[in-house]
This record gives structure tokens, sequence and C-alpha cells, in this order.
């Protein structure tokens, strides 16, 4: 179906209206969930599906298109997050919800804003649990996520108060990762993009001026831990 999609020319998708037709039969299958549907099974259908969906929201290349930004509002609504609280114990869907929703947030740009209230629970869930570090790769997709939420959204991080919440989210997955002593292949790259992450932040707050949040020596007393997280930012911090 991706591929049929990928090379269907634009015009005719909206021309005929079967770019509707295709919507509407493709987006329950990204529902097919555990326990009812098998995890590996669910996830074998659910990632051609939001591929699919995904390539019918960029066949509009106006990224202001209310139609198109219709689309991806209803994957993050109606797909990811309710497939999340449908199926948030099962990692490996959640790992997939994670990285479909980077790409997702890509697609919308800054109009993800409108998202961040109930994106920004479900990352921290993910992220702060203490179980979740046995799982690295579903650490380092949610990580992933918030890059990209932060990429997109960054006029509204510092305005919208949830600069010292993402804070509070990097610090602790970065503390449950050192108390863990996770032992895997993907750990170094965790760790490097919650250090990215943490960077990231630093260079919002500092564009827009955000002096509310605590300087990072403040942070550091309080948990030398975390001078490892913060090291890339201590020189624009102070």
């Amino acid at each position: 179906m991706s591929t049929f999609l990928d090379k269907c020319p634009a015009k005719v998708l909206k021309s005929t209206g079967i770019g509707k037709v295709f919507q509407d039969a493709i987006f329950p299958s990204v529902l097919f969930l555990p326990s009812l549907t098998p995890e590996a099974e669910s996830i074998q259908i659910m990632q051609p599906a939001y591929r699919a969906l995904i390539i019918l929201a960029e066949k509009d290349p106006d990224t202001s298109s209310p139609t198109r930004r219709l689309l991806l509002d209803s994957i993050i609504r109606e797909g990811i997050l309710t497939a999340y609280d449908h199926a948030s114990s099962y990692i490996h869907v959640v790992e997939t919800l994670l990285r479909t929703l980077a790409t997702v947030v890509n697609c919308l740009g800054v109009y993800t804003v409108k998202h961040l209230q109930t994106l920004l629970p479900t990352i921290s869930t993910v992220m702060t649990d203490p179980f979740v570090v046995s799982h690295p790769p579903a650490l380092l997709e949610a990580t992933k996520a918030l890059q990209a939420i932060l990429a997109n959204c960054w006029p509204r991080i510092c305005q919208g108060g949830y600069a010292d919440e993402v804070t509070r989210i990097i610090a602790t997955c970065w503390l449950n990762i050192q108390d863990d002593e996770v032992d895997s292949l993907v750990l170094p790259g965790l760790l490097g993009e919650l250090k990215k992450l943490a960077s990231m932040l630093r260079s919002i707050q500092h564009a827009q001026g955000d002096k509310t949040v605590p300087r990072v020596e403040e942070i550091l007393k309080a948990e030398p831990k975390l001078r490892e997280l913060f090291s890339t930012t201590q020189a624009g911090a102070t």
C-alpha cells in the first residue's frame, strides 16, 4: 500500500477522493492492539499502516493545509495516544508508537503545539519509569520523540511553562539509568541523545531569555550525578 501511495500522484488522490477512501480503510489498522492482537502481529500491522497514513498526509506539500494538519492531528490523537492508552504495558508497541510520533511531529511542525499538554505527560510516563530502563530502545525512541517536540515547538516550551517539566523528565531518566547500571549496546547512544536533549533545551531557554529556570550549577549541587548530562550546557548557563 505504501509503495502504491508513494507513486500515486497527489492530484489523483485528491480529485478522485480515493485518498480519503484509503485513509478511512487504513486507519482502523493502527488499533489492532494487544491483548486482542498478539504484540508481534500488532506491530507488523501498525508499522505499514502508519507509514501509509503519513504518506497520505505528505502528499499535500502545503504544511499549513487544513487537510494535511487534520490527518496528522488524527494520527496523534486517535492513533498514537489512543493506542498508548490501551497498550502501554507492551513495551515493543510503545517503542513503535514513539518512533512513529517523532516522524509525525516533524511532519506537523509547529502545529504540534496544540498537543503539548497530552504528549509531554505520555513521554514523561515512559522516560521517568524506572522499569522501562530495562528496555533502552524504548527510552531511545522516547528521547528522540521529545527532541522532535522541542525542535518543532520551541516557541512554546518556555512561554507555555513546559521547560521545567522537560528538565525533570531528562534528569529523572538520566538518574534512573545511572542507578540501574544498565548494560546495553544501545546505552551509549541513549546517553548521547539525552545530552543532546539537554543541550537543545538550554539553547531554547537562552534564545527566549528564560529567567525562571534554575541555573545549571544549582541543579548540579542538588544532584552531582547530573554533571555529565549538563556538561555541554554549563558554559551557556553561567
